[in-house]
């Protein structure tokens, strides 16, 4: 029997691959964003982070095709609501970290706005 999967997110989710890093009050970590929409994203990262710790993101999304001059820089902060062990394909073990964004900047959220709608398109 195949049971529908009801998707909860408010806001679409759009794939994305580009440097992400995350602080918290005792680490610094570098992760690799999977993919990001305007209210989180979804990154995997060589540390664990703990569920619902904050945490300082800073990246700079990949340039969209038809502005490969404009980078979109996204700062702001978030929490942890999600860090699992990623699928093994390599021998170095990764947690896949889902952050839920909780403040960002005006620029920030105008960025993501425009980053997401046109991927999606």
């Amino acid at each position: 029997m195949k049971i529908d999967h009801v998707e909860r997110r408010r806001s679409p989710r759009v794939p994305a691959a580009s440097q992400v890093s995350l602080n918290t009050s005792r680490v610094a970590a570098d992760a690799v964003l999977k993919n990001v929409s305007t209210s989180g994203l979804l990154c995997q990262t060589e540390r664990p982070i703990a569920e619902m710790t904050i945490v300082e993101v800073k990246l700079a999304l990949p340039p969209l095709a038809e502005e490969q001059d404009r980078r979109y820089l996204i700062t702001g902060r978030g929490v942890v609501v999600r860090c699992e062990p990623a699928a093994r394909g390599n021998s170095r073990k990764r947690y896949e970290v889902a952050i839920y964004f909780t403040q960002l900047t005006n620029d920030s959220k105008s960025s993501l706005e425009r980053f997401v709608s046109v991927r999606k398109a």
